[in-house]
């Protein structure tokens, strides 16, 4: 197989005048032994033109995704046909490199090549390829920051082909993730005065690979008191740790896609997520009732404390991105549940609901352009189920009617706060809006409590 004549086609497909022929061409010769290898080599080639190696990683990703598991014939098809699929040793010649073009390769193409290792793991871990497993710890214990990357993009793949399967299928995963867990403890504690760009890329992608692993199941075989206690800590850490002033440079609305503000909104989402799932007593299935005991009496001061402290920085009116802020409320909101942690956030609820909870449910800026741009957009977003999963306003209304229901003095004062908003002369229209709002989030209380 001829690698210049690979390029040369691949090439071809980019320029409108000869991309059907070469589409044609490259249908006529993917089949061939040895075309799956050397179109992962284009894409590795750092002197080949960036389009013609993105070309080359979407067409290996579709094949991969369409041949890559040999196929069962169809009964009712002809015999005579014969289904193709990748022939075993160019998967193995891919299984080989594939970990290196990921290390190697640009964004925009270890995109793809994430998607086209998913989906080799999904057929050949742990069955053909152990060795994964051995190539990852080799690359996580050297010194090559970059590389890291590379190999954690790796560890990620492999832990969403698990996120959803049961305990008892989780094993192949276990193993793994014994040998590279505590790497990648190593890795994020090595990094913890790194602010820089490369180094808040690779704390993210560390935090979405614990948030996968522990989602839905969270292993205490492999994450016991003392290691769970070690990663909490690196969470905090994350959530604590300020944000360069150069972003405030940044427009506001583009503040939330900064790396930094993502990597605070993954900390959180794991904070919370273990909180709610794990850490609630009452609220756990049985193999977590220790756990969540634990959980609470460990975590509640010093966890609360922190996101106390990210609530009071947007009351003064410093920039906090709506997820950061979303996720702190949903942690409050479980929080409300529990006496343990009642009694250290209950002489801050009356603040947090008057200063934070209340501006949020007032009608804003934002809300009055859109509405006079474009007034069905408006009527959406204000209704979109899938708006309500990551908006600040729906986690700001559920603490309220959390904390009304779960605790009787704030009911009363709420309601107090609010009458004081509708009934005091030179309130805003805005301002009433947001009370009106608070009063129709406790609607459903008050009823009950009036019948």
């Amino acid at each position: 197989m001829d690698f210049k004549k690979i390029v040369e086609i691949l090439q071809g497909t980019i320029h409108p005048d000869t991309r059907e022929s070469a589409e044609q061409q490259l249908n006529e010769i993917h089949k061939i032994i040895g075309f799956a290898p050397h179109l992962l080599q284009v894409v590795m080639v750092d002197e080949v033109q960036f389009p013609v190696r993105q070309a080359g990683v979407i067409y290996l990703k579709n094949m991969i995704v369409q041949f890559w598991q040999e196929r069962e014939p169809d009964p009712k098809a002809d015999p005579r046909e014969v289904l193709f699929s990748i022939h075993e040793n160019d998967r193995a010649l891919i299984r080989e490199n594939i970990i290196e073009a990921i290390i190697r390769a640009p964004e925009l193409v270890r995109v793809q090549l994430a998607v086209c290792l998913r989906n080799i793991l999904k057929h050949d871990y742990p069955g053909r390829w152990t060795g994964i497993v051995q190539k990852t710890i080799h690359v996580l214990q050297s010194k090559d920051l970059n590389a890291w990357y590379g190999a954690l993009i790796g560890v990620y793949q492999l832990v969403k082909n698990y996120e959803y399967k049961k305990p008892n299928e989780r094993e192949p995963l276990n193993h793994a993730i014994k040998f590279i867990q505590p790497l990648m403890y190593d890795c994020v504690m090595l990094l913890k005065h790194d602010q820089s760009e490369a180094a808040m890329h690779m704390k993210k992608q560390i935090l979405k690979i614990f948030y996968a692993l522990t989602q839905y199941f969270l292993p205490l075989d492999l994450i016991n008191e003392e290691i769970f206690t070690k990663w909490m800590k690196v969470f905090q850490e994350i959530v604590e740790a300020e944000i360069p002033p150069e972003t405030s440079q940044v427009l506001v609305d583009d503040r939330p896609e900064l790396i930094w503000w993502k990597t605070k909104k993954w900390a959180l989402h794991i904070l919370a997520r273990m909180f709610e799932r794990y850490g609630s007593p009452g609220n756990v299935i049985k193999d977590y009732n220790k756990f969540s005991e634990w959980y609470l009496k460990t975590f509640s001061p010093q966890i609360l404390t922190t996101l106390l402290k990210v609530l009071d920085q947007y009351r003064q009116q410093q920039y906090i991105s709506p997820r950061v802020l979303q996720q702190s409320l949903n942690y409050v909101n479980t929080g409300v549940k529990h006496a343990k942690s009642w009694n250290i956030m209950k002489g801050h609820m009356q603040i947090l609901i008057q200063d934070i909870i209340f501006p949020l449910m007032c009608h804003t800026d934002e809300d009055d352009e859109l509405w006079n741009d474009d007034p069905y957009e408006y009527i959406r977003m204000k209704f979109d189920v899938f708006e309500d999963f990551i908006s600040p306003v729906t986690a700001a209304q559920t603490v309220l009617q959390s904390a009304a229901s779960k605790r009787k003095e704030v009911l009363q004062k709420t309601m107090g706060f609010c009458m004081n908003v509708l009934t005091q002369p030179g309130v805003g229209p805005r301002q009433k809006d947001g009370a009106l709002h608070m009063v129709g989030s406790m609607a459903e209380l008050l009823l009950k409590v009036s019948g």
